[in-house]
């Protein structure tokens, strides 16, 4: 297979941006887009045992995104409804560059990552979320040459205005990023000598730190096109954990807990206010899957399954994390009656392979248009794997 025509953009500074969604959760492998053909009503069918696709009338089929060269390696990490998806792409032991799939035949070098400095040190990206007009965040991370990150920076960019790193503390240049929305909005955290980090937000480059009350750390996890902020906090000693909301007041908002003492973590919300997140059940990684209909509603349990992405349509992408690391299975559900999920089939494996070790979702969205054949409509899946 031929390498696809790359397209690079250089750094400018801070201008306009645009547009929100999708997330990530990071593995090796291979960059797959699993979407469903037409014909059917979707690939949800019902709670339990879990159904495959096909049996909803959905007849599930897998594309393969290449990297930059034919001979590299890709990851998917982010998808936006208008068809584009974000990810990484590198060779064999080399950093990672932050990469965008407009289409099938057309991946961008954005120019974040990817890099070997001279005396052994290596700049590499982590792809975290995309909105809708294309803009992506980007973790960039450089590293000494024995592998020790010596620093991060939060860095977003488009096709139009290239590369933004993002304002950071003056304590210390450490940022990352969690979500980005529609309007350009982007959510993270910077190191802070009081908390060791604070939740931020950077709204057209001035960042803004949330209000986070004293002894308390606190995570912002996602932010919707309303400027609504989901996240949790605990105690210095983990004695005291919740979740919570902010919206531009001088306090968060603590989002109800559950009937049980395990705690709840928010993670993603969308465009209705709809809330979902994580709790721990059982030994080992057993998730379960939580959702607020609203920020002031009682937690309701959904799947016994870990949700890693929410789209505005009530679809969620979900992981079976498996055990000790191996066996993970991808699924897309959904919220209705009370928890509904799909499990997705794994992809082929290459002749001598034993066979992918996981299978990751990473990211959902509705109405697929433009990586996918015209025939194909209903919902869409990232895929990641590893061997």
């Amino acid at each position: 297979m031929s390498p696809h025509p790359v397209h690079h953009r250089s750094s400018t500074s801070v201008g306009s941006l645009r547009r929100r969604r999708p997330r990530t959760i990071a593995t090796l492998g291979l960059a797959l887009v699993m979407f469903c053909a037409a014909g059917g009503p979707g690939p949800v069918v019902s709670a339990s045992p879990p159904a495959r696709p096909s049996e909803a009338g959905c007849e599930p089929r897998m594309l393969v995104l290449q990297g930059l060269t034919s001979t590299s390696d890709a990851s998917v990490d982010a998808v936006s409804d208008s068809g584009w998806v974000a990810g990484t792409s590198w060779e064999d032991a080399a950093p990672r560059t932050a990469v965008v799939w407009t289409d099938p035949e057309r991946v961008i070098d954005t120019g974040v990552g990817g890099v070997t400095l001279p005396n052994g040190s290596t700049v590499t990206a982590r792809v975290i979320d995309m909105n809708e007009g294309g803009t992506v965040a980007i973790d960039r991370l450089t590293s000494s040459p024995r592998g020790s990150v010596v620093a991060q920076d939060a860095v977003v960019w488009s096709e139009e205005d290239g590369v933004a790193v993002l304002p950071t503390s003056t304590y210390r240049p450490v940022a990352s990023i969690t979500a980005i929305n529609d309007e350009g909005h982007v959510l993270g955290w910077v190191a802070s000598l009081r908390h060791g980090s604070v939740p931020v937000v950077w709204r057209d480059g001035q960042r803004s730190r949330l209000p986070v009350p004293p002894q308390v750390e606190a995570y912002a996890s996602d932010i919707n096109n309303d400027d609504l902020v989901v996240g949790t906090a605990h105690s210095r000693d983990f004695s005291v954990g919740y979740s919570w909301t902010w919206s531009g007041g001088p306090k968060l908002i603590p989002l109800r807990p559950t009937d049980t003492t395990a705690a709840a973590d928010a993670t993603d919300i969308n465009d209705s206010g709809l809330i979902i997140g994580g709790q721990h059940v059982g030994p080992g990684d057993g998730m379960r899957t939580i959702v607020w209909r609203n920020r002031t509603a009682s937690p309701q349990r959904l799947m016994r399954i870990q949700s890693v992405d929410l789209h505005n349509s009530g679809y969620l992408a979900a992981v079976e994390p498996g055990f000790r690391g191996y066996g993970a299975t991808a699924y897309v559900g959904h919220r209705r009656r009370e928890g509904v999920k799909a499990q997705l089939p794994r992809p082929p494996v290459a002749v001598g392979s034993r066979g992918w070790t996981n299978v990751r979702a990473a990211a959902v969205r509705a109405a697929p248009r433009a990586l996918r054949p015209k025939a194909a409509s209903q919902s869409e899946a990232l895929l990641k794997t590893s061997t």
